[in-house]
């Protein structure tokens, strides 16, 4: 095979794989500038979520801040399908801290409001 098409290659896989923290920090600063003009609150605790889910694996500590923040405001506003969502998401983020304890009673806690809610998806 010729080098130049073998050279040619090479860089497009490169320049590909590349540009995928380029769109997760694309998406993370899409998000942040829609939660700074969002003046609902189930909106806003959506866009909470979706940070998180964004930092899921570049930073889980700012993955749990975001759920947290999701958290508060779901209570807030007494929103309880997005308080155990939070709760939920909370608990995946503190497991993967390695704080198995607190993760347990997060999702002991959204279990039981998904159960009281009949959120079958969440239960099983």
């Amino acid at each position: 095979m010729d080098e130049g098409i073998i050279s040619k290659f090479l860089f497009a896989i490169v320049f590909v794989l590349g540009s995928f923290p380029n769109l997760a920090q694309s998406r993370i600063d899409s998000l942040k500038g829609v939660l700074t003009t969002i003046d609902n609150d189930s909106l806003k605790i959506h866009t909470y979520l979706r940070l998180a889910d964004a930092y899921h694996r570049l930073d889980q500590n700012l993955s749990l801040d975001y759920n947290i923040q999701a958290e508060n405001l779901a209570y807030e506003i007494d929103l309880e399908p997005l308080v155990a969502e939070a709760k939920y998401r909370k608990g995946t983020a503190l497991s993967n801290l390695n704080l198995f304890e607190q993760a347990e009673l997060e999702f002991d806690i959204a279990l039981k409001i998904f159960s009281k809610l009949g959120n079958s998806a969440r239960i099983a």
